[in-house]
């Protein structure tokens, strides 16, 4: 009976959602070729806002935010942990934002129209030349809204731990004298939202078969600028060891570890 209950909710929200993502991806696509900007934020991003905000009831995941002001005004990156793809859904509900993304979301259905309005850059990690090009779009990229960076690289397990954050996100902070917002994102159901399986539809569906709220909570971390001459390899792993610290405190409080 669970699984019957589980194929009927899935099938539901995923029709729900087709039909979300291409009615928002003509409106978002046209959005983007026009001028408008509301608090310095082109229209197609809060578009894309209200989009992802539907997505998220649908869903029914839920986000709390612990000094929310702080994203919406921030100018620069933000480098949160990466755990799932209900990542790029939590950070778009609480600011409009762009990301660095793998060159296949860009090929995705729907989402790489939408992916490319909201002015997202786009790199394949195993192609230098792609790396270079994506360093070289990111160091022109305006600060606001911020970019979105996942700094451990992949969705690495287990999800309850931190992987080595890669320099070249400080780097790239370093050079543009862009400052840095590290946050933490704890999911109170980590079996649930761990992304462990490589076919995103697979993911995607499995996920949406559950019957229970996600509760996501995002805390920041100190604002990080690196300055010329600083230690980035430091600021690296000071900056890992503050989120795990963050993240294993959570995952206490709520039994998952």
């Amino acid at each position: 009976m669970k699984a019957i209950i589980g194929f009927v909710v899935a099938t539901i929200r995923f029709t729900i959602l087709i039909i979300a993502l291409f009615i928002m991806m003509i409106v978002i696509s046209i959005a983007a070729f026009t001028n408008i900007k509301i608090k310095e934020i082109p229209l197609s991003g809060w578009l894309t806002r209200a989009l992802v905000i539907f997505i998220n009831i649908v869903l029914n995941v839920k986000i709390e935010v612990e000094d929310e002001e702080l994203f919406k005004n921030h100018h620069g990156f933000i480098f949160p942990n990466h755990t799932t793809f209900i990542d790029i859904l939590v950070a778009f509900e609480i600011t409009p934002v762009r990301f660095l993304a793998m060159a296949a979301v860009d090929k995705m259905p729907f989402i790489g129209s939408i992916a490319r309005s909201i002015g997202c850059v786009f790199v394949d990690r195993k192609d230098k030349d792609s790396r270079v090009a994506a360093r070289d779009a990111l160091k022109d990229a305006p600060k606001f809204p911020p970019m979105i960076l996942y700094p451990e690289g992949y969705i690495q397990p287990p999800p309850s731990e931190i992987s080595p954050l890669r320099y070249g996100a400080f780097e790239i902070a370093q050079d543009t004298n862009y400052s840095c917002l590290p946050c933490v994102l704890i999911y109170d159901k980590l079996d649930m939202v761990f992304w462990t399986d490589k076919n995103t539809f697979r993911v995607a569906w499995n996920f949406c078969k559950h019957t229970t709220r996600v509760h996501v909570k995002v805390c920041p971390l100190p604002i990080v600028s690196p300055q010329p001459g600083d230690d980035i390899e430091k600021i690296a792993k000071e900056t890992q060891e503050a989120m795990q610290a963050i993240l294993t405190h959570e995952h206490k409080l709520l039994g998952n570890i």
